[in-house]
Order: C-alpha cells, then sequence, then structure tokens
C-alpha cells in the first residue's frame, strides 16, 4: 500500500513540473486569414508577437473574439513582424495595457480601430497635431483638431480604414509618394476638400490601392508632384495695449491653421531687431502675446507662419513710444 501510495505520489509531482510548459503553451495560437499562415504568442514580459506571412482573421467586438483578449491586461508591448501583410479591425481594440507598439513596414492594410483604447492610443505624446502614427503607418486622427491643411508625414506607408471620416472641416490634404495604401472611408464624409497634393507622379497614384468611400479624395483636384499645399493668405486683426511694463498684441485670424504660431518682434530707432517672442495660434479663439518694453523700442511686427515658415496672414506694423 504504501509503494502504491509513494507511486501516485510521484506520478502527481511529474505532472505538476509539466503544468507550467502546459501554461506557457495555452498563450500562442493562430491568427491568420488562412488559418495557420500567422501564429501569435505571449510571453511572460508582456510582450505579443504576431509573425508569419500574410493576412490577419478578422475578429468581432461583440463579442470579443481575438484569440489574445482572455490575456488583453497582460499585454504591454505589441510587435507585428515582417511577413505580415494587414491587422484587422478592432484586433486590439480594448487591450488597454500596450503602451509600446511595433509595425513591421511588410503590414499594407489597417482595418477601422486596430488600436483604439490602448494605452498608446490614449497617451497624447503619441499624437502628432491630431494625427496617431505608429512607425510609417497613420492609423487615427482627432476629428475635432485636424481642420484646414493637413500634411501626412513623409515616410507614411499606410492610412488605416476610417481615419479621417467625418473631417468636414478639412480642406486640402499633402500626401507623400511614400503611401502604397488608403483605407476604406479613410476620407468618407469630408465634403470640404477641394485638394490633394501629392508628392508623386500621377502614375504612381494610380498605383496607390485606395479603398471604397473615398469620393471626397478621389474627386479632389489632384495636384501631382508637389511638395506640400499652398497655405492662402487669411485676414488678421491685431489689436495693440499696453501696460507700464509690457506690448500686448491681441490676434484673430479668419483661418486658423494646425502647427501655427503667432510672432512679435520689437525694432528701435534705427530698425535693428531688439526682441522677438513667439507663442501657438490658438486655433478656437483668440491669441495673445506679450513683449517685455524699453524706452528704445520704435516698431512693432505681428505676424503669423505655419511651423514650416509659410505666412498664414499679412503682417500688421505699429509705431510705438511715438508721444517720446
Amino acid at each position: 500500500m504504501k509503494k502504491k501510495f509513494l507511486s501516485i505520489a510521484l506520478i502527481f509531482a511529474i505532472l505538476l513540473s509539466f503544468m507550467p510548459v502546459i501554461a506557457a503553451a495555452a498563450k500562442s495560437g493562430y491568427c491568420g486569414a488562412d488559418g495557420d499562415n500567422l501564429t501569435w504568442t505571449l510571453d511572460d514580459k508582456g510582450t505579443l508577437t504576431i509573425s508569419g506571412e500574410g493576412d490577419m482573421e478578422s475578429y468581432s467586438i461583440r463579442p470579443p473574439s481575438q484569440p489574445w483578449y482572455s490575456y488583453e491586461s497582460e499585454i504591454k508591448t505589441l510587435i507585428i513582424e515582417d511577413g505580415v501583410t494587414s491587422i484587422s479591425a478592432n484586433a486590439f481594440r480594448y487591450c488597454s495595457s500596450i503602451e509600446s507598439i511595433t509595425i513591421a513596414d511588410s503590414v499594407t492594410s489597417i482595418g477601422i480601430g486596430a488600436f483604439t483604447w490602448t494605452a498608446y492610443y490614449l497617451n497624447d505624446d503619441n499624437w502628432d497635431n491630431g494625427i496617431l502614427y505608429i512607425g510609417n503607418h497613420l492609423v487615427d486622427s482627432n476629428r475635432e483638431e485636424v481642420n484646414g491643411i493637413c500634411e501626412i508625414r513623409k515616410g507614411t506607408k499606410t492610412i488605416a480604414d476610417d481615419t479621417f471620416s467625418g473631417c468636414s472641416s478639412l480642406t486640402s490634404v499633402t500626401i507623400p509618394d511614400s503611401v502604397t495604401y488608403i483605407g476604406e472611408y479613410a476620407f468618407s464624409g469630408c465634403s470640404s476638400v477641394t485638394d490633394v497634393y501629392y508628392s508623386g507622379t500621377e502614375e504612381q497614384w494610380k498605383a496607390i490601392s485606395i479603398g471604397t468611400y473615398n469620393s471626397a479624395l478621389t474627386d479632389a483636384n489632384i495636384h501631382y508632384n508637389s511638395i506640400a499645399a499652398p497655405i492662402p493668405i487669411t485676414q488678421a486683426t491685431v489689436i495693440k495695449t499696453e501696460t507700464d511694463t509690457a506690448w500686448s498684441f491681441d490676434v484673430s485670424v479668419e483661418q486658423a491653421y494646425e502647427n501655427s504660431y503667432v510672432y512679435a518682434a520689437i525694432y528701435n530707432s534705427n530698425g535693428s531687431l531688439t526682441v522677438i517672442n513667439k507663442v501657438p495660434l490658438n486655433m478656437t479663439g483668440n491669441t495673445s502675446i506679450d513683449i517685455t518694453k524699453s524706452e528704445n523700442d520704435s516698431l512693432a511686427k505681428v505676424f503669423v507662419w505655419t511651423g514650416s515658415m509659410q505666412p498664414v496672414a499679412y503682417t500688421e506694423e505699429f509705431y510705438l513710444n511715438e508721444t517720446t
């Protein structure tokens, strides 16, 4: 009886020794459109890796059908390896702990909401003027911030599905010749777009895979071999006030452009620049800018430029200390 008990205990101990291996093996599987063409693995450091060749399987979010969803709180880092060609809609939606994402350039299409509500998505530092990039892929935009002229970053390869959908205040788009895919609904509802400035040739433009429901983009005036959209000069109203210690300028423009700045420059009686100040242009209201007074101040110039140093409004000039 004693020997039998020891045998059972030994078998039980052996089974226990294999349990971590079995548990670890459970955090992997297939996720390809063709079944085993793609695999996913989640390691004990929280890194989820998608590897293989070809497209990803499609998933639903109600109920969530992603095979890694059961481990969503454990996933800290996401790596899409070279060879993967698509990322499905909602693939990593609600994986709220993902802080770092790497996407290989082999990816040629990205579905709607693939990264929505991840920690990466919610981190303001990852957004550039209302646009979310991951490597060379443009994956989402903030509809409230994107308006007027939008210049897509050089080197961008894919524009994900639904990215600018509903950006009704967008008037022109600059697209680099590196783009190979523009997703479905990417520019749906962009009813104010009149011009597209494309840095490549007409032949290159026609080679881009453009998804359905993008007539706002394709029906616009396409300018080939264009580097950037010109900024139309807009009207600006500048009101000068002063205190005992500072000159103040309150600036409002008819059309505000993203990534633009208000500058105030002061010149002395010899025409030499003595001081200049710069503040970001407020997109929704007036912009105020102050400069400390000096008894040698003679002239102030206030001007509005984009970040790429294109003028937005005509320069306004004010004579200072006129009574002295």
